[in-house]
């Protein structure tokens, strides 16, 4: 079987972010016990650097992607081992989905480019996004506090999801090269 040069993208594509996943998980089951107790702080800043810095590589650079892409509250983290994870429950759910949504995408294809692609892309983004977007509307606005499990699921889902349409992006983009 030949593989095409989209199919091998989506493949790196799934390669890469199954190790950063694993990545994820891996790197506070190898700290120290208890070491990596609270990273709260803000999106878009390096506010954990005193912490971090002592974390010998790759998981230094995990842990500073999680300060740089996350708020990393300790209440709203998971912990192994007595570390906090590097991102919060809902940013693990969205990086363990998303290359399960893009091994999906690679096991089977879509094949109708046509009227109901959108229809089948709709439906994809509802049933991902659609549990996310509620738990974390409800909660800002203070009808429930959500729980790490529910947040690691519809992160997983909202994950899956994304990983799905960036499949279907690149078989589309493939199609229409084809047809040229």
């Amino acid at each position: 079987m030949k593989w095409s040069i989209f199919r091998l993208v989506k493949f790196s594509l799934f390669t890469l972010s199954f190790i950063f996943a694993l990545l994820l998980i891996f790197c506070p089951l190898i700290q120290p016990n208890n070491a990596i107790k609270d990273l709260s702080g803000q999106v878009g800043v390096i506010d954990n650097y005193s912490v971090i810095s002592i974390i010998a590589p790759p998981c230094k650079y995990i842990y500073m992607f999680g300060d740089l892409w996350c708020h990393q509250r300790s209440d709203r983290s998971l912990f192994i081992n007595g570390n906090q994870m590097p991102v919060c429950a809902r940013c693990l759910g969205i990086f363990i989905g998303a290359p399960l949504g893009i091994l999906a995408s690679m096991l089977t294809k879509i094949s109708d480019f046509h009227e109901s692609l959108h229809k089948k892309v709709l439906v994809i983004v509802s049933i991902g996004y659609v549990p996310i977007l509620t738990d974390s509307i409800g909660q800002s606005v203070k009808l429930w506090d959500s729980v790490n499990p529910i947040r690691l699921a519809t992160g997983a889902a909202a994950g899956t999801s994304f990983g799905i349409i960036l499949g279907i992006l690149f078989n589309v983009i493939e199609e229409v090269l084809i047809r040229r």
